[in-house]
């Protein structure tokens, strides 16, 4: 059949087709509307997606260091697959998980817990859940609080006259656990770590009194740079009666140390705390408090070139070949243009 009117034509798939363009990432839907209607349209991408969570605080005294918050990524976790079907023309808020607050009151006081962060996906949503906070010690009374449980958990305390705590449990696919604090005191006692996304935090040891490492972080690529986020917090120490081992250390992707106190040298200092949008655990208080952990980050990518647009503007656009992405450090929109 011929058409006096080119547009009345319809479309055809087939091998000799010219009238349908295929990309990578990109897809089209075809809605047919009756004899004699045009075709409509639609345009789909496959967005692939990094969503790291808030890392927990450390513990204030003796403290386990903060969990990292979870890790899940499409880009670097295999089989994790990327979300298929994005219309353009979607927007879909994201939510950025806050780091937990270190603890520093006078009241010895554990580590408070990361908060989520979010992709809403029409249909498909992604959580990644806060990181555990480190425990504390509990001066005359019972043995060290365990760390919390998280995308990663946090470290276990230890009380130098009773004992020691466990280590809190990590998220399946998302984190690892939380290393335990030392089992048993004399004048001497060390926290564990807090779980990093790529491994478990180290426990305490007693000889020589030496807090436990944080677990270390991953690597993702997703931007086309590579960068490591997502590690655990050093464990603290008491030591008496003088200086002796060393605080835990902070897991690779932007934690935090732990810290010490030695009798009768005054407290020396809070954990240290981690570095914003890296979703990575505080360090451990000796007895001065505790760092806080990292607030998370997200991160969306279109293989097949998506323009892409963020609100806030505080949030990021860019490229990595033909692929593009958005990245966000604050909760915002993101919006698949057409």
């Amino acid at each position: 059949m011929r058409y006096r009117d080119k547009k009345l034509e319809p479309l055809t798939v087939g091998k000799n087709s010219s009238n349908l363009k295929n990309a990578k990432g990109r897809s089209f839907g075809y809605q047919i509307l009756g004899f004699g209607s045009g075709g409509v349209a639609a345009v789909t991408y496959d967005l692939e997606y990094l969503v790291v969570a808030g890392g927990g605080s450390g513990g204030h005294a003796t403290g386990g260091g903060g969990g990292a918050g979870g890790f899940i990524s499409s880009h670097d976790q295999s089989p994790i697959s990327a979300v298929s079907g994005i219309e353009a023309g979607a927007s879909f808020n994201i939510t950025i998980g806050g780091g937990g607050s270190g603890s520093n009151t006078p009241t010895p006081g554990a580590g408070n817990s990361g908060s989520d962060s979010n992709i809403a996906f029409p249909g498909a949503p992604k959580t990644s859940t806060g990181g555990g906070g480190g425990g504390t010690n509990n001066p005359g009374g019972p043995a060290g609080t365990a760390g919390l449980t998280g995308g990663s958990g946090g470290g276990g305390s230890a009380n130098a006259q009773i004992g020691g705590a466990a280590g809190g449990s990590g998220t399946a696919n998302q984190g690892n656990d939380g290393g335990a604090g030392t089992d048993e005191g004399d004048q001497n006692a060390a926290a564990g770590g807090g779980g990093g996304a790529n491994a478990a935090g180290s426990a305490g040891s007693r000889s020589p009194t030496n807090g436990g490492d944080g677990g270390a972080g991953l690597a993702t690529n997703i931007s086309g740079s590579s960068s490591t986020i997502a590690g655990g917090g050093g464990g603290g120490v008491i030591s008496s009666p003088r200086p002796s081992g060393s605080v835990g250390s902070a897991g690779s992707g932007g934690a935090g140390a732990g810290n010490r106190y030695a009798d009768p040298i005054s407290p020396q200092g809070p954990g240290q705390n981690a570095t914003a949008n890296t979703g990575s655990g505080g360090g451990g208080g000796g007895r001065g408090g505790s760092g806080n952990g990292g607030s998370g980050l997200v991160y969306v990518r279109s293989p097949g070139g998506a323009p892409l647009s963020v609100s806030p503007g505080t949030n990021q656009t860019g490229s990595d070949g033909d692929a593009t992405w958005a990245k966000f450090t604050v909760s915002g929109t993101l919006t698949v243009n057409a």
